[in-house]
């Protein structure tokens, strides 16, 4: 949730600005990063973080979508992905085993994780339930649109074609159905 970020970046007393052309971004008493920053100072940032304990059971899966061809543009989220897994790893616990890493993830491999209508359960589903339960975290860093007909908001992966969603997008209302399931 939002009130959860917003705690953690009062708590690391930073602001991260990533947004395409930006030089840098200005916070009022916090720390100020640059959009391209180097791993080393991503690791210094994430150590402000409350470490917590080992997260055995939990789940991770971070997707980051860059390259959607001439049909869309390009996305930078290996910065934002970078930051995600130093997060999680050396913060927060998780195990690299139990990351799902997945760069330029296609239509197809949304439904191979999380399942889709006409497509079944997905590799996430069966994954979870033969573990003890935990937290499952999903981090995405890609495109997202909505159909201008039915106002239904898509992720997009990198092989989709934004004049036609429907066929090509992954909806936004599957993904929180096939993770309310869990």
């Amino acid at each position: 949730p939002l009130s959860e970020i917003d705690r953690i970046e009062k708590a690391g007393n930073i602001t991260l600005c990533l947004r395409d052309g930006a030089q840098l971004c200005t916070a009022s008493g916090g720390l100020t990063i640059a959009p391209r920053i180097t791993e080393i100072k991503v690791r210094e940032l994430i150590k402000r973080y409350p470490q917590t304990l080992d997260k055995g059971g939990d789940i991770a899966i971070v997707i980051g979508n860059e390259d959607y061809g001439r049909n869309i543009g390009k996305f930078a989220s290996a910065m934002l992905v970078l930051t995600v897994m130093t997060l999680l790893t050396e913060q927060l616990g998780y195990r690299p085993e139990n990351i799902i890493n997945l760069r330029n993830a296609t239509l197809d491999d949304f439904h191979k994780l999380f399942g889709g209508e006409e497509k079944g359960s997905g590799a996430l589903e069966v994954l979870y339930g033969k573990r003890d339960r935990g937290n499952i975290f999903v981090y995405i860093a890609s495109h997202g649109m909505a159909d201008t007909a039915t106002s239904k908001p898509y992720l997009l992966p990198v092989d989709a074609r934004a004049e036609n969603l429907a066929e090509t997008g992954y909806p936004l209302d599957e993904l929180y159905h096939r993770l309310g399931r869990l």
